[in-house]
């Protein structure tokens, strides 16, 4: 037995078929077509921010925004940087930390005049947080005032093997390099 019946379009059917071979183009597939141009300027005009927002709170968001993403891309260089020149001795999640730690130490402290011995025993409280204040400001002496040998050299040695005091010492290292990369060029 064979069925020969014909199905009867649906109307979605005929909605798709209309749809499809509508005399009007429902969108102009080369925008650099001259008659596109009237579509989308009328898109344009549809959709302009001017009937949402102020010339004034475009300007204030956009600084925002701008402001955010310099955010992002300067955390995501500091990483790269850090992780580019530390990563084969201090461990990547430290590093990330310190990092962070900087970022928030630059942001916190730009307003105010605070010495760098507090800005990297800022950096690295978290980091190291069974350490006193005062021990952690007695390691940064020497890489917030220049003093000599004050470029303590990151080995190779493993993380692990490094006393707690090294370890100090090479996070206090990193925190001092990582702010000196927020800082800009000309005060370095």
């Amino acid at each position: 037995m064979t069925r020969h019946s014909q199905a009867t379009p649906t109307q979605a059917d005929l909605d798709l078929l209309q749809t499809l071979f509508a005399e009007e183009n429902p969108y102009p597939w080369n925008p650099t077509q001259p008659e596109s141009e009237a579509y989308l300027t009328e898109l344009e005009t549809e959709f302009e921010l001017s009937n949402c927002l102020t010339n004034t709170e475009v300007t204030q968001r956009s600084a925002a925004l701008f402001t955010q993403v310099e955010k992002l891309y300067t955390a995501t260089t500091l990483q790269q940087t850090l992780l580019q020149r530390f990563a084969d001795r201090v461990p990547r999640d430290l590093l990330h930390r310190l990092a962070q730690g900087a970022l928030q130490v630059g942001e916190q402290m730009s307003d105010c005049r605070v010495s760098l011995a507090d800005q990297l025993v800022e950096c690295v409280r978290e980091i190291l947080p069974q350490w006193q204040a005062e021990d952690l400001y007695v390691l940064a002496r020497p890489f917030a005032y220049s003093m000599l040998g004050s470029e303590t050299e990151v080995r190779g040695t493993e993380w692990t093997e490094l006393s707690e005091v090294e370890q100090a010492r090479i996070s206090l290292a990193v925190a001092r390099y990582a702010l000196s990369e927020l800082m800009p060029p000309e005060s370095r």
